[in-house]
């Protein structure tokens, strides 16, 4: 092949080589959406992103990542530690890292009975608030006094959720299992509790909430990952010792 043929087919394709990211770039299909910086009394600092794809949750502290995309039957959780996924149908996921709380407390918080008090305003949205029933909150007081529960347990909660993203229910349904919460209508923003002990503890804190363009492309797995049949094996690693025994207090399942 004559240099000059030779020269004129390398640099096409290496155009083309560098063509070819920008494509996938331009092609990659951007949704309205909502991001969200979150604080979970055991998760730690959480980033949220959700649009009518799906939605994902990165906790930093545990490295620990969630996603469930439409439409919304499983969800994947996955560690950037052991570069490992595991995949529960969402009729039956459960984070395991939240069933520490509920040992430390005595109770699971996703189980407290709830009913609606009034409307709010948070962080400039709407919001629905609710509270947990005096029916619980006496029933917790009469265990206590009977030394029944220790003074740790939850005594009464009140929580926010809003409706103003306008997305899939589903993902409202999503991040409650993420953080162990009770179930409301909306996107849980913040939910508080009182124990036993006149303790208040704040379960879950939105600190920003902000519209975006969010690409299709960020609600998907890295390639690299391998899928494992136990979730507690996410947290197998030289780092995740503290994780492990997370996985030991809440029973590992």
């Amino acid at each position: 092949m004559p240099k000059c043929l030779r020269l004129l087919v390398v640099s096409i394709a290496l155009g083309i080589s560098a063509w070819l990211p920008t494509l996938a770039k331009d092609t990659d299909v951007m949704r309205d959406g909502w991001t969200m910086e979150q604080n979970s009394q055991l998760m730690g600092d959480v980033s949220v992103i959700c649009s009518a794809k799906g939605v994902k949750v990165t906790s930093h502290k545990r490295a620990l990542s969630m996603l469930c995309v439409a439409p919304f039957t499983e969800v994947v959780l996955f560690s950037e530690r052991t570069k490992q996924y595991h995949v529960s149908p969402l009729s039956t996921f459960r984070c395991p890292v939240t069933k520490t709380l509920s040992v430390v407390n005595c109770g699971l918080l996703e189980e407290t009975p709830m009913i609606k008090k009034d409307d709010s305003t948070y962080q400039r949205l709407k919001v629905h608030c609710f509270e947990s029933t005096a029916q619980f909150t006496q029933g917790q007081i009469k265990k206590y006094q009977a030394h029944e529960l220790p003074g740790r347990s939850i005594r009464s909660v009140t929580a926010c959720s809003t409706d103003d993203f306008k997305q899939d229910p589903h993902i409202g349904l999503v991040l409650a299992l993420f953080f162990g919460l009770p179930k409301m209508p909306g996107v849980p923003v913040s939910l508080d509790f009182v124990d036993l002990g006149a303790d208040k503890n704040h379960s879950l804190a939105t600190n920003k909430i902000t519209k975006a363009k969010i690409a299709d492309s960020s609600f998907t797995l890295p390639s690299t990952y391998k899928k494992i049949s136990k979730h507690e094996n996410l947290f197998v690693s030289p780092d995740t010792a503290d994780e492990m025994e997370l996985m030991n207090l809440g029973g590992g399942h």
